[in-house]
């Protein structure tokens, strides 16, 4: 029983749920595009929001004031290591495209009155 070994030392260890193989917002677009049955999926659109609109909404939104102090992480590409989950407990990241199987499910209608 996993609940029952102690996974961080107090103070100490930060636990990292697993995650999967970094993809980029365009791929991860079209992917969501795909399984939603856009006919082109390869022109799924990603848009940046302009630095200054993310400061001036941050006078407004908590938030956007948090985004706005987090841009250094999109500057750069970055991903995570596996941790003590991962490694030590063998726990998988749910695999992508059951991520946006899960998402795109419409029960039908029989199910919603039920």
């Amino acid at each position: 029983m996993i609940a029952a070994v102690p996974l961080a030392a107090p103070g100490g260890t930060v636990l990292i749920a697993p995650t999967a193989p970094a993809r980029t917002l365009r791929q991860m677009a079209i992917d969501a595009a795909t399984i939603a049955g856009q006919p082109r999926p390869e022109r799924a659109k990603v848009t940046r929001i302009p630095r200054a609109i993310v400061a001036l909404g941050g006078l407004f939104s908590a938030p956007m004031r948090e985004m706005h102090n987090q841009q250094y992480l999109w500057a750069a590409p970055s991903t995570l290591e596996a941790g003590r989950l991962t490694t030590e407990f063998e726990l998988q990241p749910t695999p992508w495209h059951d991520v946006l199987a899960e998402w795109s499910y419409t029960p039908t209608t029989s199910a919603q009155s039920n």
